[in-house]
């Protein structure tokens, strides 16, 4: 049995789905079982629900009863009251490592990010370091990765960029996506169903445990990208250089004023960074074979 938390989230519901697909009973931990993504996941990958929530320990070992591994995929992309990133990556992460070492749950795969390290420049990326510590110090036989920018049905990036290039946002927008600089930032975006599989794989390999795998997908630039994703929605874009300081008061004011808050300056912050996923390892152990951007929109990665 395998405790998924945030298994009803955008990479959640893809490994439950690959978890199911190989045969193996799967738990998920959701604070509302009776929503609709999660009767919906449960219909469609025939998993059991436990009501519980990584912000609260009580929950955690009922969820952890008769389970074999942990899949902690929990997460959020921007903060929300009292959704901070310290709690949900940190406090959250902490809370189910001493959940499973109680319950003498062994085997844990977590979730980071790439450009997750110590002395990261975003909020996001400090938290995700934090949790890493904790499940590294903890006596877990874990996996943790670090996957780059996930794309699929549902994602929450390209999903968006998508929204900006069609109607009817583009009837305000004009066609104008903004990029900051020349767009030649790196970017290695993975298909979600990629990333689940490596997840799933890494469970039965001895190899995998104590080590730090990064996911990503060939490099390309932002602007290729935006290209991409404009060519798979079958509009034409007009890119626009940002300086900086203009791409920071933008996120700044979208911060407060947008119900969406996305990009943050945090966001921004982490689109200033290349991503260099080494995908070597991954490749090695777990099979990692990632496709091409524009191949794998074409191969129904489609957002």
């Amino acid at each position: 049995m395998i405790l998924v938390t945030g298994g009803t989230g955008f990479v959640g519901r893809a490994v439950v789905r690959e978890l199911a697909r190989r045969g193996q009973e799967v738990r998920v931990l959701a604070r509302r079982t009776d929503s609709e993504s999660a009767k919906t996941l449960r219909h469609e990958a025939g998993c059991e629900l436990a009501a519980g929530s990584v912000m609260d320990p009580a929950s955690l070992a009922p969820a952890l009863h008769g389970v074999d591994a942990v899949i902690h995929l929990v997460g959020i992309i921007f903060e929300q009251g009292e959704q901070t990133f310290e709690r949900i990556h940190a406090q959250g992460t902490r809370n189910v490592v001493a959940a499973c070492e109680a319950a003498g749950v062994k085997r844990l795969v977590h979730m980071s990010a790439s450009g997750t390290r110590e002395n990261a420049v975003s909020a996001y990326h400090k938290t995700k370091w934090q949790g890493e510590c904790t499940v590294r110090g903890s006596r877990l036989d874990w996996t943790i990765f670090r996957p780059a920018v996930i794309y699929g049905p549902g994602d929450g990036f390209c999903s968006l960029l998508v929204r900006q290039m069609t109607a009817p946002l583009r009837w305000l927008t004009g066609g104008i996506v903004p990029m900051i600089g020349d767009g030649s930032v790196l970017v290695q975006p993975v298909q979600v169903d990629e990333v689940a599989a490596a997840f799933v794989q890494s469970l039965g390999q001895p190899a995998s445990i104590g080590r730090t795998y990064e996911l990503g997908g060939p490099p390309i630039a932002y602007r290729e990208l935006l290209s991409a994703l404009a060519g798979h929605a079958g509009v034409r874009i007009h890119p626009l250089a940002v300086p900086r300081e203009l791409a920071y008061l933008g996120a700044w004011l979208v911060d407060i004023l947008s119900p969406w808050k996305i990009p943050t300056p945090g966001h921004v912050a982490m689109l200033e960074e290349d991503q260099r996923a080494d995908t070597s390892p991954a490749e090695r152990d777990l099979g990692f074979r990632p496709a091409r951007f524009v191949d794998g929109l074409r191969g129904g990665g489609a957002v």
